[in-house]
């Protein structure tokens, strides 16, 4: 099986602001972004396409030509409760000190860690590995996709923000 990540094009935010699963929308870059974007997948087929429920990545799954993706929750970015939409420089929860210390075990206050986002994304992965597709798209966030590293290359996660997931880049996994 192969499985190609997909992570969205630019959301409309402010640089700087925590947004986690918060639904934005789409920057004006949209349709230029998410022609390189199509460009990448136009000689692919895939068995199944999966996505986030979020506009950000089901607005590049339409765009691509894939207009019944199949939405799962657990394909989402981190929760990051209550610092969604907040400046990181504005936030004054004392938890932020503890998250930046060990943001693989701490969680953002009414949020979730790092670890509880690995462990639904290999939940979702262990189900899709089970039913046997060949090849499979999955439009998603950094979060989910650098939890997918985690999955298949074992690395640890802590190494995880080290590496670079660019808007529209793709990764993918051959099992």
């Amino acid at each position: 099986m192969k499985i190609t990540f997909v992570r969205h094009t630019t959301p409309m935010v402010h640089p700087g602001i925590c947004y986690g699963q918060t639904d934005l929308t789409l920057a004006d870059s949209f349709h230029t972004e998410a022609e390189q974007v199509g460009s990448k997948l136009q000689d692919l087929s895939f068995d199944a396409v999966y996505s986030s429920p979020l506009k950000r990545c089901l607005a590049l799954a339409h765009f691509c030509g894939f207009n019944n993706p199949i939405v799962d929750n657990r394909l989402m970015e981190l929760n990051f409760g209550v610092w969604e939409m907040c400046a990181w420089d504005t936030i004054t929860d004392p938890q932020l000190e503890l998250w930046f210390q060990d943001w693989v075990n701490e969680k953002p206050t009414g949020g979730e860690s790092y670890v509880e986002l690995f462990r639904r994304v290999s939940y979702f992965l262990n189900e899709l590995i089970s039913k046997k597709y060949h090849h499979v798209c999955i439009f998603t966030h950094a979060g989910v996709m650098r939890a997918a590293r985690v999955f298949f290359t074992k690395q640890p996660m802590s190494s995880e923000f080290d590496v670079k997931l660019n808007y529209g880049d793709t990764l993918s996994f051959d099992l």
